[in-house]
């Protein structure tokens, strides 16, 4: 249903749009650079540095800090560790706390990552994300606090997102190693306002499959964690704090190492939040070893060709990824970005063939299987060499920056349009507004805030348009959206809906466009030329985002939001056609055992897969219960040269609509070839197009 709009409020609309075109907001300063691209951070380019502690309240109110041996040194960004030793045993949590003393004048507006806890023997890995805050010229990181009811004043986060802060990092298991200890450790992450935090990991499979390690950090409800022990793999996490260089690895602890994998299927570097704390970075990966002895200096090193970096959902988290050896690619995705601007050549597999980078051999590392190809590790007598360890050094990047600072423009006009904003010295500027100039020249997350303090009135009320444009941003982003993830009215979060981007001329120039609220389009239906989402989806789009009652009284107003690369959507798609079409559902499964049928479209064992299109005895996978058989060796492991037909009978089904439908399997007189075995995944998969889902 649309609005009806009077026509005085639309003349008043128009009359301000058309002043726009004479307004354009100043520049702002940016943090100054060195030759990596890297920003320097206050600490380096004025030698400041701060002390930094742990203070902890027990459960009766008593509070300790760190001795001098437990403080560190914070010089900018970057990881570091305060510890507290006790002279009694400690009884009970009231309250823990990195503090950085003095800070908030030396380093404003940091903000702290608790990346670990140590509490005795105890081990809290990633705990629950919560914010850091100013306290009489102090910046304290929030660990706990008993009395805690709401985030105080001035709460910021790591990753620009204060509103999806927790009150307290622990759980209430956690907070019970507290109940007697000595010692308590804490790594933390100290990041500059322009920087962030987060994990980057190394993503692995062996050709069997028997190894696989792709998800990362494993998430709970209470806090993030390293990922359980499976099938003897754990691994080495890089703590990112900005652009530089780091190191990442999988480790094989199986106490009979020549159980160990010797082969590679799939590895790629993964940023775990990458996507929202370091939107549009790239990565470069500049060295791949596979550790096959007890010795630092024992391993084989391959030669890397150039890869790229994309953007990617992977375990529910919207992650940055750089494959460094990926057969399940077929061709680069439009997203995809290289360190130095320049994609050409780059590849999903970026290990050459052939080739090591040692001393004492040249034939250590082949690339094996064809079509299906995988990584073999071999010694020098030709004999499969296995590994004890995978570890990737890689490089971060930031994104590129346009030739020149495109101008943030907020516009504002409150219900009467009392208030009229668009910016310093425009002539529909209403006097007493407070504001600072923001210029942006790359994708990254900003915040933009407005005083109406000032104003003769105190005070904006309601709504009557509300909205965010980047100059020359469509000339110099082609395709890219805004993303708001944050507003703020009187330093209270407010809810809001899912607006789109699309280009305008308001300004005179080819500008980005995002309407936080106005009445001048709402349904979906009416969406402008052009639009377009972060996500590929205009789905529930509104011109309408926000509730105008939220906005009452409104002294200060604050808005977060992150340019990012924009996905485009497609209008080509048949969205009719697709809804009338009839699909397809098949019964899919894998058990510990090796036993499996693939997902319909898997590309190798799947309906259409290339072990599943011939007439020989080695294909049609698909059709029945296949798998590997163990290897003759007595390992255990399985043979991927060594398939097994186990027979059964699957019963797929047509999907015609709306219903209830079955599929199902058929044994056969061989089962899944072990009475005890187990699933690992049990699953339904169809060929009803994603954007059924996410469009529809």
């Amino acid at each position: 249903m649309h609005k009806q709009i009077s026509w005085k409020r639309t003349l008043l609309a128009f009359l301000v749009a058309v002043a726009m075109a004479f307004t354009l907001l100043g520049g702002t300063l940016f943090a100054v650079k060195d030759a990596f691209g890297k920003p320097l951070s206050a600490a380096a380019e004025t030698d400041a540095q701060a002390t930094a502690y742990l203070t902890y309240t027990d459960g009766s109110g008593n509070s300790h800090t760190s001795a001098a041996e437990g403080q560190t040194t914070v010089t900018g960004t970057g990881n570091y560790s305060v510890s507290l030793t006790l002279s009694s045993i400690g009884r009970g949590l009231s309250g823990l706390s990195v503090v950085v003393e003095d800070g908030a004048e030396v380093f404003a507006d940091y903000s702290i990552r608790i990346w670990e806890i140590r509490v005795m023997s105890n081990v809290i890995d990633q705990p629950a994300k919560t914010f850091t805050y100013d306290d009489g010229g102090d910046i304290v990181g929030m660990i706990y606090d008993s009395s805690l009811t709401e985030l105080p004043e001035g709460a910021r986060a790591y990753d620009h997102e204060t509103f999806t802060s927790q009150l307290g990092a622990l759980t209430e298991a956690q907070i019970g190693y507290f109940r007697m200890f000595t010692t308590v450790t804490v790594e933390f992450a100290f990041v500059a306002p322009d920087q962030s935090a987060d994990i980057g990991y190394l993503m692995f499979s062996d050709n069997a499959f028997y190894y696989p390690y792709s998800e990362g950090p494993y998430v709970t409800e209470e806090a993030v964690t390293t990922t359980p022990t499976l099938n003897y793999v754990d691994a080495d996490f890089a703590r990112v704090t900005g652009p530089g260089s780091y190191t990442a690895a999988v480790n094989f602890t199986q106490e009979d190492t020549s159980r160990n994998p010797s082969t590679l299927k799939f590895s790629a570097i993964n940023l775990y939040d990458g996507q929202t704390t370091f939107t549009y970075y790239t990565i470069r990966v500049t060295a791949l070893r596979f550790y096959y002895g007890a010795g630092e200096d024992e391993y084989y090193e391959a030669e890397l060709t150039k890869g790229y970096t994309r953007d990617e959902e992977t375990a529910g988290h919207a992650g940055i990824r750089s494959n460094i050896f990926s057969t399940y690619v077929d061709a680069m995705e439009d997203d995809a970005r290289s360190w130095d601007g320049d994609t050409t050549g780059a590849s999903p597999i970026t290990v050459a063939g052939e080739a090591l980078a040692s001393e004492d051999a040249v034939d250590h590392i082949t690339i094996a299987g064809g079509d299906d190809a995988y990584i073999q590790i071999v010694d020098d007598d030709g004999n499969a060499q296995t590994f004890r360890r995978v570890e990737v050094q890689f490089e971060v990047y930031e994104p590129a920056r346009s030739a020149e600072e495109m101008d943030v423009n907020v516009e504002f006009i409150d219900e009467t349009a009392d208030i009229i904003y668009y910016g310093e010295g425009d002539s529909f500027n209403t006097d007493g507004i407070g504001s600072e100039a923001l210029a942006i020249d790359r994708v990254g997350t900003y915040t933009f805030d407005l005083d109406f303090s000032g104003t003769e009135a105190g005070s904006a009320n309601g709504l009557m348009s509300f909205a965010i444009t980047i100059g020359n941003g469509e000339a110099n982003f082609e395709g890219y959206c805004i993303q708001i993830v944050g507003i703020r009215v009187n330093g209270t979060p407010v809810e809001f809906g899912k607006g789109v981007t699309y280009p305008s001329n308001t300004t005179g120039t080819d500008d980005i466009r995002y309407d936080i609220y106005t009445e001048m389009w709402s349904e979906e239906d009416d969406l402008p030329v052009g639009a377009r989402s972060y996500d590929e989806s205009t789905r529930d789009a509104t011109a309408q985002t926000v509730d105008p009652a939220d906005f009452q009284g409104v002294t200060t107003l604050s808005v977060t939001f992150r340019f990012v690369f924009g996905k485009v959507v497609d209008t080509s798609f048949d969205f009719e056609g697709a809804l009338a079409a009839d699909y397809n559902a098949y019964l899919s499964f894998q058990t510990d055992n090796y036993v499996f049928r693939e997902e319909w479209d898997n590309a190798n064992y799947g309906l259409n897969g290339i072990y599943n299109t011939g007439e020989e005895e080695d294909y049609n996978r698909f059709e029945h219960i296949t798998g590997w058989d163990v290897s003759l060796d007595g390992s255990g492991l399985p043979d991927p040269e060594r398939w097994i037909d186990l027979g059964g009978t699957f019963t797929d089904t047509e999907i015609s609509g709306d219903g209830r439908y079955t599929v199902s399997l058929e044994l056969g007189e061989q089962g899944f070839g072990d009475a005890a075995a187990s699933f690992l995944t049990l699953l339904v998969s169809t060929d009803i197009p994603s954007r059924l889902y996410d469009d529809v």
